[in-house]
């Protein structure tokens, strides 16, 4: 195996103990590193700088269609952690970790000790991972050997396409095992973990986006950006490659003290970087299904990581409709907490609405006729609502409303249209049944 001829530097490996230890040790790192600084001839004569990654420091690097592109660390210490993140800004990328080992030398002793070595002349070991795909990936050693390692990348080729431009990949070590990053968003059982909360507000089409602030990191070095697509776009895998392909709004940092929410009004679809927990989208469109992918950025190294994937139907409120003197069950789950009721009245007379919420939690309702909105009432357990007389022909809209942690405990409504007094002994307690929901069309 042959290496670009600008790492042709000399090594200095000490091979005492070599038997002992099967590689090099900590001062044999050290010797390395003084070989590619030394005095005799300035790094950049040695190597060029876009081949070595550098600890707690992130680089893009261009990959040419079809070549191989090799990049390399050295670990001056044993037992250290080593973590290397590779995140593919244009496709699919394989790659390779490998490490390297001084050649057989049967010479023992000083003389052995002070034998230089040619990079070329080390020989690689087995490969320690490799990982094809689009998806940005990081590869850990618990506790890393002191030496030399190699990252072999390739972009995958397309047969189909003639593509020769240049790929970008972000490449990032670090001596640590990113255990403060919430790198996976599935839990351990593989089930996946909703991160993302979503409270549509179907007033002007609104929907709000709230997730919760990682404990680990400092929320004033980090911004989250949330990316948003919808249709047949594809959703990209990684940050970078939402920035290359999506329309990034901006937002202005955060004042202190300032703690209003970030309102979007105009496309919700494009990426939005803020440096809060929770965002508002003004203009959704009914009946689409939008996409969302949730970053959090590490304003120290600029390093990304994916938290979450997530899919929200955005939906017309459902209208059911009410009977005269039948109780009517809706799911306000299946609903994201909304439902309205119609109801038209079949006398010239003062209507009552009565509200059960099933679960023990608390709804509010709004109720809404010709003329507007006539009462609002915030529904603990059982609520009566009235409404004058309406001209024939004319219905009233009951709305009722459950926030997400409302949801929790209320898991459908029970309501009842009837004329004022005639039923004296309303029910006060909703039993758990399966709703039969009769949708107006």
């Amino acid at each position: 195996m042959f290496f670009d001829t600008r790492l042709i530097v000399i090594v200095m490996i000490i091979l005492t103990q070599r038997k002992n230890q099967g590689g090099a040790r900590g001062e044999d790192a050290l010797q390395i590193r003084q070989a590619l600084t030394g005095n005799s001839r300035t790094r950049a004569e040695n190597i060029n700088k876009t081949d070595m990654l550098y600890p707690e420091y992130q680089i893009p690097a261009k990959l040419q269609p079809g070549n191989v592109s090799k990049f390399y660390y050295l670990s001056h210490r044993d037992g250290h952690p080593l973590t290397l993140i590779v995140t593919p800004c244009a496709g699919v990328v394989s790659w390779t970790v490998t490490s390297f080992e001084p050649p057989q030398d049967e010479r023992r002793g000083e003389e052995s000790a002070l034998t230089r070595w040619p990079v070329n002349a080390l020989i690689p070991g087995s490969p320690l991972f490799s990982y094809e795909g689009d998806e940005a990936q990081n590869f850990t050693i618990p506790r890393v050997r002191a030496g030399l390692y190699r990252l072999e990348i390739k972009t995958k080729a397309d047969s189909r396409k003639i593509d020769r431009l240049p790929k970008t990949v972000l490449l990032y070590a670090t001596s640590s095992t990113l255990d403060h990053y919430p790198v996976s968003y599935e839990s351990r059982k593989g089930k996946r973990h909703r991160v993302l909360r979503f409270q549509p507000r179907r007033t002007r089409r609104r929907l709000t986006v709230s997730w919760s602030q990682n404990p680990h990191l400092d929320p004033h070095l980090s911004v989250y950006c949330l990316a948003v697509t919808s249709g047949t776009l594809v959703h990209p895998p990684t940050l970078c490659a939402a920035q290359s392909v999506l329309t990034t709004h901006s937002r202005p940092m955060k004042r202190s003290g300032y703690t209003k929410e970030h309102q979007h009004r105009g496309v919700p679809e494009g990426l939005h970087c803020i440096n809060q927990t929770r965002l508002t989208f003004h203009g959704m469109k009914y009946n689409t299904t939008y996409d969302f992918t949730l970053y959090v950025v590490s304003m120290r190294n600029n390093v990304s990581i994916r938290i979450s994937t997530e899919t929200f139907k955005f939906r017309r409120t459902p209208a059911q409709v009410l009977r005269n003197g039948r109780y009517t069950t809706a799911n306000l789950r299946k609903n994201d907490g909304f439902m309205n009721f119609q109801y038209r009245p079949q006398y010239n007379g003062t209507t009552e609405f009565h509200v059960l919420p099933c679960g023990g939690g608390i709804v509010k309702a709004k109720l809404r006729g010709p003329s507007g909105i006539i009462q609002k009432k915030e529904v603990v357990g059982h609520a009566l609502l009235k409404a004058p007389a309406l001209q024939p022909g004319k219905r009233y809209t009951l709305g009722i409303y459950a926030t997400p942690q409302e949801l929790i405990k209320v898991s459908s409504v029970k309501v009842l249209a009837t004329q004022e007094g005639s039923i004296i002994y309303p029910e006060y307690r909703c039993h758990q049944t399966v709703p039969h929901e009769n949708f107006d069309q």
